[in-house]
Order: structure tokens, then sequence, then C-alpha cells
């Protein structure tokens, strides 16, 4: 909806001042990790696959019908794990990921805060030009959001700081490295499975970045 008001009240993103940090490059870094942790979870999916048919042998029925072979159904099964990152960037309940990481939609999402609180996914916009989503939930108490950066703003070899739940397992994770290239154009996903995106725009680095690391801030 147009309007005039510099700051509408429904704003999707509202304005969050950014870090204030001081000391040296390392101390910065400890200040800027240490205040940036409350506001990064880890996304979690929750689904149910079923497992293929399968032929078992029944020699007691070698000369009926079905030659002693029998199809027997396979079962259904509950998967639930933790499958990437993502960061609050509102206090009433926003999480930003990346669109692949919540790209089943029968699926159901829950999203697990750094304190252990566990919150399920309400709702989620997926955007699979820029390969981003943004998840609502419904928060017990209000949430730290983390301030976003201007990308406009980035130099190459400008230290970076990647967070996130590499593996699905290893929990607010840890990487640094620079900023080693700006406006990238790269090919996510796999053309072979016919889920290959085209993204434009992408800020490149050199810190560790492994599955389950997706949808974390930089």
């Amino acid at each position: 909806k147009a309007t005039n008001d510099p700051k509408p009240s429904g704003a999707l993103l509202p304005t969050v001042k950014p870090m204030e940090l001081s000391g040296t490059e390392e101390e910065r870094r400890i200040q800027m990790i240490e205040k940036a942790l409350p506001s990064v979870v880890t996304i979690g999916i929750n689904f149910t696959t079923r497992q293929p048919d399968r032929i078992q042998m029944d020699p007691f029925d070698f000369f009926g019908e079905s030659r002693g072979f029998q199809r027997v159904p396979g079962k259904e099964k509950n998967v639930e794990r933790n499958i990437g990152s993502g960061f609050i960037v509102s206090s009433t309940g926003l999480v930003i990921s990346n669109k692949h990481v919540v790209e089943q939609e029968d699926a159901k999402y829950k999203v697990r805060l750094n304190n252990g609180d566990t919150l399920d996914v309400e709702k989620i916009y997926r955007d699979p030009l820029n390969d981003l989503s943004i998840l609502k939930v419904v928060p017990k108490s209000s949430l730290v959001a983390l301030p976003l950066g201007d990308s406009d703003k980035l130099k190459l070899g400008q230290t970076v700081v990647a967070v996130g739940t590499p593996l699905g397992e290893f929990t607010n994770s840890v990487t640094s490295g620079i900023v080693s290239g700006l406006g990238r154009g790269i090919t996510a996903g796999s053309p072979f499975e016919g889920s290959a995106e085209k993204l434009d725009g992408v800020i490149q680095t050199d810190a560790a970045i492994s599955p389950g690391n997706s949808g974390g801030p930089l």
C-alpha cells in the first residue's frame, strides 16, 4: 500500500541500529559474533516419506499365481532433521533464509532459537529469483533482530564472518574470511534435476561454507 509516511506502521522490516563495535580487529570480531548469535537460528524439517515397494519370495506359493513372489508395500517413515540456517530480522517473528532451504512445500518446518526454544513456522514467503525466503513464527517473547548490512558499501578484501549450522548438527559455528568478489553470477542447484536457478549480484567469500550453513548471515 502506498503511503507518504516515511516509517509506515506496516513496514515488513523495521529499522535496526547498526552494531557499535570497538577495540582491536579481534575484539571487534568477538563482539560482533556475541551480538549476532542470539539472532541466528537453525531450521528443521519434518515430513513423511514412503519406502519403495519390495519383492519378497514366498516358497509356499511357488506354483500359485504369483509364482512364489509377492509385492510388499513400502512402509511410511517420518523424517525430522535440521537442514539449514537463518537469522531473525524482526522482534515479532520474521526470519530470513534461503528459498532452497524451505523449498519442500508439503513439509512442516521449525525454527530453533539460540536459547534452545523451538518454534513452528506458520507461513513461508518464497522468492526463487533471489533464492530468498521469509519465515513467519510466533515467538514466546520478543526476539533479537540482526541489523541488515548495505551490500552497496562492500569493498573487496573486507573481513566477513559466516554463522550457521553446518551439516545440520554444529549449531553456532563461525568461520571468517574476506569479500573475494562482488556482483557474481552463478547457477545454483542441479540442471540435471531441473532445479537450477540463475542468481545475479552474488557476494563471493572465502569463508568456509558447508551444507547446513545455507540461509545463515554473512
